[in-house]
């Protein structure tokens, strides 16, 4: 979006407004507090470079770049009005008020009575080990702490390849003064003002934020090097140059005798371990695996997705959450009416059966008879 912009600018072309404006409906979609941290200072600089071209252009440019984000806003309402009844309620805004009320950005005052509406095991202990811990941390250490502490530090720890990179960090923020450089300043303070505000900081929301901190380090090794008269400038710019190539390529995982574990790093494996227990266990026939989530298991780990169809039903392997016979009765029911055949399984997350998780439950037709 900020590319598109500063292509923009140039002549006010409509193609670069559509670029800009599709690459932030398409965020707003994705990550939303980001996509408003940028959409923000970027509208301004809009509407600042307008000003002078005549009230019909302008018109015609800002309606253009609305009408290029309503695709966008479109299918979220869609999606809104499907999952939460609302064409305006996030999905996650209705998952957090049942399953995980302090997954939020507003302050309000713990209440130990408040607890997930949901059944599932899973969720009530994702509840007090994770959400409730870091609720209690931020509400504990106030604004400011949270800000510098555990939204800033760890920005620059995450977003740049190495510790020296922060030399260049205060004079790359000098030349963001410059025209449209003042953006990215205004979206990194956007930035981690709303995420203060939020519960959680995990190790994935600063990637976000990255290309702007590169080219504030970018600026700075520019405006360093500048400041120097002829050829020594020039010898700076290539040594300060190869100096930051040397230290971002040294700090690649592959290149370290011991490399860093990532605290996510844990959840891909397992989940591809599970995939192959399944197709192992499955087949290439139709069915249905039922998770069984045991006290042990670890509550950061979800097997229950169902991407390969539009229509989660219409999947070949559909996955479920074991809710008891009593529950599980409905959809055993559900799919004797309407594919019989279809094999079940469930999958028992005892730590002690990994090896073996799988058990061969019936079909439909088998299960739906039994009581």
């Amino acid at each position: 979006a900020l590319w598109a912009y500063l292509h923009w600018r140039k002549n006010k072309a409509l193609g670069w407004m559509g670029v800009m404006s599709i690459a932030v409906g398409w965020a707003a979609i994705t990550r939303p507090v980001d996509a408003v941290a940028l959409a923000l200072p970027l509208s301004i600089a809009v509407l600042w470079e307008l000003r002078g071209v005549g009230r019909g252009r302008a018109l015609k440019s800002v309606g253009f770049g609305l009408l290029c984000v309503v695709p966008f806003l479109t299918l979220q309402a869609i999606q809104n009005k499907g999952i939460t009844g609302s064409f305006t309620k996030l999905p996650w805004a209705f998952d957090a008020e049942r399953d995980d009320p302090y997954d939020t950005m507003s302050s309000v005052a713990f209440n130990p009575d408040l607890k997930p509406q949901s059944k599932l095991a899973q969720k009530q202990k994702f509840f007090q080990t994770f959400t409730v811990k870091y609720f209690k941390e931020k509400a504990a250490k106030g604004f400011r702490q949270t800000l510098v502490n555990d939204r800033f530090v760890p920005v620059l720890r995450s977003d740049l390849p190495h510790a020296l990179a922060l030399i260049l960090l205060p004079v790359g923020l000098l030349g963001l003064a410059r025209r449209g450089r003042w953006i990215l300043a205004v979206f990194l303070l956007l930035f981690l003002l709303l995420y203060s505000k939020y519960t959680f900081f995990i190790p994935i929301y600063p990637v976000t934020a990255i290309p702007a901190m590169f080219l504030i380090v970018l600026l700075g090794w520019d405006a360093m090097s500048s400041s120097l008269p002829g050829d020594l400038g020039q010898s700076a710019r290539v040594v300060i140059a190869a100096a930051i190539l040397v230290v971002t390529v040294f700090t690649f995982p592959q290149l370290q005798s011991d490399p860093p574990e990532e605290e996510w790093g844990e959840l891909a494996p397992m989940l591809r371990l599970f995939d192959r227990q399944i197709g192992d266990a499955v087949g290439s026939k139709p069915a249905v695996v039922l998770f069984r989530f045991h006290p042990a298991a670890y509550e950061h780990t979800e097997p229950v997705y169902n991407w390969t169809t539009a229509r989660p039903e219409e999947g070949r392997i559909i996955r479920a959450h074991d809710l008891g016979e009593a529950e599980n009765q409905r959809i055993y029911a559900w799919f004797a009416q309407r594919d019989p055949s279809r094999a079940f399984y469930r999958f028992d997350r005892d730590p002690a059966l990994w090896q073996r998780p799988i058990s061969y439950l019936g079909t439909a037709a088998e299960l739906a008879g039994k009581k």
